[in-house]
């Protein structure tokens, strides 16, 4: 009678070692719904990372590339005449053209625009020396920029030697080396912008060993700077107005003579350690008529 009594409280071995698998099996589908919901959550805070980058980029890009010409009153064209303190000499195929550089990465596209910024100034008063220019105060200048200055008759590039800011906020500005022409009040004189945009190796590595790379920007004074990281791919179309109908063509086929409408951009972004994990955007700008 005892006995009986004894064998009927808790739990057998067998029932104990049923319940035990019973919750581990529990526990571990509850870890695998955790871990898994923890990697959706991750990619997806990666992915809106890497489209709010995009959006930014893109952003960038446009603005820049939209003002490619753009150099005041004046159209930047075959026949105008530009003077200029560059090392190379400006013509009308300047204002768009392919990029390359030992740093870029195989197999991708670099591009290169050129043009006055849209914010400028103006001469309060007329040139009486050719390396002397009195400038509004609206735009800060200063030492070793390159300034673009035109009457919407000729216009010229040169490089700030030194900048004197007077009472007012006047600036008075000194090439290196004097102007070609003596310009007179009311001339627009504004930063002459020219950036490259490639996709270049940076000196990071990810977690499997692999070189990261990134889409850079390099100004004309050839300050490089780091836009967006992870950038695989770029490429870059032209849209080109050929006997009335627009043509397609690569970047690297532009003539000094094409007639450029839009360009076409490709960038592929992949999320930080997941290149199965990216994001492609593509950007279309018409240019600034």
């Amino acid at each position: 009678m005892f006995k009986n009594k004894i064998s009927t409280l808790g739990f057998s071995l067998i029932e104990l070692m049923i319940t035990i698998s019973i919750s581990c099996l529990l526990l571990n589908c509850l870890m695998m719904v955790f871990l898994f919901a923890k990697k959706n959550y991750q990619a997806q805070l990666g992915l809106n990372s890497i489209q709010e980058n995009l959006r930014t980029t893109s952003q960038l890009l446009s603005a820049d590339i939209r003002l490619a010409g753009y150099i005041g009153c004046a159209a930047w064209t075959s026949t105008f005449p530009f003077k200029n303190d560059l090392p190379i000499v400006l013509s009308e195929k300047n204002k768009i053209e392919p990029y390359v550089t030992a740093e870029m990465k195989e197999n991708t596209d670099g591009i290169s625009v050129a043009h006055l910024s849209e914010n400028s100034d103006y001469l309060i008063k007329d040139m009486r020396s050719y390396r002397l220019l009195t400038v509004d105060g609206g735009e800060s200048f200063h030492n070793d920029d390159y300034l673009l200055i035109s009457d919407c008759k000729t216009a010229e590039v040169f490089r700030v030697k030194s900048i004197m800011v007077k009472a007012g906020g006047l600036q008075e500005v000194t090439p290196w080396h004097p102007l070609k022409n003596k310009y007179l009040k009311h001339a627009q004189v504004g930063r002459f912008e020219r950036n490259s945009y490639y996709i270049g190796k940076t000196d990071r590595m990810d977690r499997n060993g692999r070189p990261i790379y990134s889409l850079y920007m390099n100004d004309i004074n050839a300050y490089k700077q780091e836009i967006i990281d992870h950038a695989e791919e770029m490429k870059i179309d032209i849209d080109v107005e050929e006997d009335g109908h627009l043509v397609k063509i690569p970047v690297q086929q532009i003539k000094e003579e094409a007639q450029i409408k839009g360009i076409s951009i490709k960038l592929m972004v992949s999320a930080q350690e997941a290149l199965s994990l990216g994001k492609t955007f593509y950007i279309y700008v018409a240019l600034r008529q």
